[in-house]
C-alpha cells in the first residue's frame, strides 16, 4: 500500500509528509527529494523477489500436501476381543490414531507405539500383547467401516489383510479362538459410538435382537460379545456367523428401529386407554348405578311419600279438656 504526500520537511532517513487527507506522516527516505516536492512509499517487490517467493511457495505446498493426505482418516477398525480399540488408518493403510473404548482397551494398548507402523503389524502387536494379558480366549471380532469421503476405498482389500495377519497368529496357538472380520459404513459406526460400542458389538447387537434374542447394549458394553451372547441362550458361533455374511447393517438397524417404534406406540395408546400393555384383557366395570332411580309407591296406591300420620283424638279425652280450660277461665 502506497502512501503519498506533500514534502513539508527533508531528513537523513525519512521524509515529513502532508497527506491528501491532512495527516502528517513520516516515510522512509528512499532518493533524492526536495520540500515542497510530491512524495509517495509503498512495498515493492521486484520481479526477481516474486519469483523467488512463488518458487519458495510451490516447494512448501509439495511438502504439505503430502503430510496431509498421510494425516487423513481412510478407514476405521475396531477390534473386539473384549479389549475394545479402534485403529485409524490412511490411504496407505498406516496407523495415524490409536483410541480404547473401554478400560480394557485402554490396558491393552498400554505403552504399545503403532502410529505410524503398517495395519498389519499394528493388529499383531494387538493380538501378541491381548495374549500376554490372557484375553485370548474369546472370539475375535475385528469390524472396518470407510471415513466420510472414502466410500470408494477397497474395504475388500484391507478386510483380506486383516483376516490374513489374524489368522496366521491365531492358528499358532493351541487355544480355538474364533476370528470374525466384517464390513459396515459410517452411519453405523457413528451409531455403535452413540450408543456406546464398537462398530463390531453395534454390528453383533443388531443381528441378535433382529433375530429375538434378549441381548441388550449394557451387556456387550460390560461383558464382551462371548460371554453376553451365552447368556442371552445364543450359541456365538452361529451369530458371529451371520454377522460375518451381512450384506447390511443399515437394513438391520433401520428394522429395529420401526420394531421400537411400534412397540412404544402400542404402549402410549394403551395409557391412553388406561389398559396395561402387559394385561390386555381388562376387569369387568361395575354397572353404573343412575342418580335419577325412584323410590317405589306405597302399597295402598296414593303417591304421597311415607311420613307420620296425623294422631287420633278419642271424642272422651276432648270433652276433659274443655272442661278443665273453663274452670280455669271462670272463678
Amino acid at each position: 500500500m502506497k502512501t503519498r504526500g506533500l514534502v513539508l520537511e527533508v531528513n537523513k532517513n525519512n521524509v515529513l509528509v502532508l497527506t491528501r487527507d491532512g495527516r502528517f506522516k513520516n516515510l522512509p527516505r528512499r532518493g533524492r527529494v526536495e520540500v515542497g516536492s510530491e512524495y509517495s512509499y509503498g512495498t515493492y517487490f521486484p520481479r526477481a523477489q516474486l519469483a523467488v517467493a512463488a518458487v519458495m511457495l510451490l516447494a512448501l505446498a509439495s511438502v504439505l500436501l503430502p503430510l496431509q493426505g498421510r494425516m487423513a482418516p481412510a478407514a476405521y477398525i475396531t477390534l473386539d476381543i473384549n479389549p475394545s480399540v479402534e485403529l485409524v488408518v490412511n490411504s496407505s493403510q498406516r496407523v495415524i490414531g490409536v483410541e480404547a473404548l473401554n478400560e480394557d482397551g485402554a490396558k491393552l494398548i498400554g505403552e504399545l507405539r503403532l502410529k505410524g507402523e503398517n495395519l498389519q503389524y499394528a493388529i499383531e502387536a494387538l493380538l501378541r500383547t491381548a495374549e500376554e494379558q490372557d484375553y485370548l480366549v474369546n472370539d475375535v471380532v475385528v469390524a472396518s467401516s470407510p471415513a466420510p469421503g472414502n466410500e470408494s476405498l477397497n474395504m475388500a482389500e484391507i478386510n483380506e489383510k486383516i483376516t490374513q495377519v489374524t489368522n496366521d497368529y491365531i492358528s499358532s496357538k493351541t487355544a480355538p479362538v474364533r476370528v470374525t472380520v466384517l464390513s459396515t459404513n459410517q452411519e453405523i459406526r457413528e451409531e455403535a459410538r452413540e450408543n456406546g460400542l464398537s462398530t463390531g458389538k453395534f454390528a453383533v447387537y443388531l443381528e441378535a435382537k433382529n433375530e429375538g434374542l434378549p441381548l441388550e447394549i449394557t451387556d456387550l458394553q460390560s461383558k464382551g460379545i462371548n460371554k453376553a451372547l451365552l447368556e442371552a441362550e445364543a450359541k456365538p458361533a452361529e451369530v458371529l456367523r451371520r454377522v460375518e455374511n451381512e450384506k447390511d447393517f443399515n437394513l438391520l438397524s433401520l428394522k429395529l428401529r420401526e420394531k421400537v417404534t411400534a412397540t412404544n406406540n402400542e404402549k402410549d395408546l394403551s395409557a391412553l386407554e388406561g389398559k396395561d400393555p402387559e394385561d390386555p384383557e381388562d376387569p369387568e366395570e361395575p354397572a353404573a348405578t343412575l342418580a335419577t332411580d325412584k323410590e317405589e309407591p306405597p302399597e295402598d296406591g296414593t303417591d304421597e311419600p311415607p311420613g307420620d300420620e296425623d294422631p287420633v283424638v278419642d271424642p272422651d279425652d276432648s270433652n276433659d279438656l274443655i272442661g278443665d280450660l273453663i274452670k280455669k277461665i271462670l272463678p
